[in-house]
């Protein structure tokens, strides 16, 4: 495999001819002389990054003391680096006026062991209810967060349930702040066509949009802070394409 890559005369044709020529560089390196990837043709694995802690980060000029109540979207967000524990994902909560103006919010890191988007759009809604106080109206553009809520407790904690452990929080949440809770679906990525058409307001196209702008940011937190092994992957596969 070393002659394939790295000096062999007889190899240099086919090695000059290689399309990814980045690969071939890199593999010659002196540094590279022992990467079992271009030594022997094995592309070892490096460990995994830990996976980011629950971390909130406030949105505007509040101390975080602040009650969610009122008109609140949330959103979720995820990466994908190649590999499954590579994923990074964020998630993000505004509290908006009649307008769909934000006031404050918060976001941060899907500190799931394994992100995705869904665990993200959920854990949004978890971390208003730990927050928040009636009334409020959940504005949400994942249908299965709302399919879930409409559902109920016995559905969304049962066996084999997805998340069914955040499930769980949400449904202690719940009781434990009352009536006076709901949450309803919201079109994401709306327009200004979508508004004037009915298939959004104006309340929520900005709600939405703000909240995704601010899960973005959680998912390049999460990034910053355990930033993922692509790398080695991204390399085997150009290897061996």
């Amino acid at each position: 495999f070393n002659h394939r890559c790295v000096g062999c005369p007889s190899r240099a044709e086919t090695r000059n001819g290689y399309k990814n020529q980045r690969i071939v560089r890199k593999a010659q390196k002196a540094d590279q002389a022992e990467n079992p990837l271009f030594k022997f043709g094995v592309p070892v694995a490096e460990p995994r990054m830990p996976t980011p802690k629950l971390e909130i980060r406030f949105i505007g000029n509040w101390d975080g003391g602040e009650l969610y109540t009122g008109y609140i979207f949330t959103d979720g967000s995820m990466r994908r680096f190649g590999r499954r524990q590579d994923n990074r994902g964020g998630w993000a909560a505004i509290v908006c006026n009649s307008k769909g103006m934000g006031l404050y919010g918060m976001y941060g890191p899907n500190p799931h062991e394994f992100p995705t988007a869904f665990t993200a759009e959920l854990l949004a809604v978890v971390m208003v209810l730990r927050r928040g106080t009636p009334p409020m109206k959940i504005h949400t553009d994942n249908q299965s967060v709302v399919d879930g809520w409409r559902a109920g407790r016995a559905w969304t904690t049962g066996s084999g349930k997805t998340c069914a452990d955040l499930w769980v929080d949400f449904w202690h949440l719940i009781d434990s702040l009352g009536p006076g809770v709901d949450i309803v679906k919201c079109k994401g990525h709306a327009t200004l066509t979508d508004v004037d058409e009915g298939r959004s307001t104006m309340r929520m196209m900005l709600g939405n949009n703000a909240a995704d702008v601010y899960a973005v940011r959680g998912t390049e937190a999460a990034i910053a802070i355990s930033p993922p092994r692509k790398q080695p992957y991204k390399d085997a596969v150009s290897l061996y394409r």
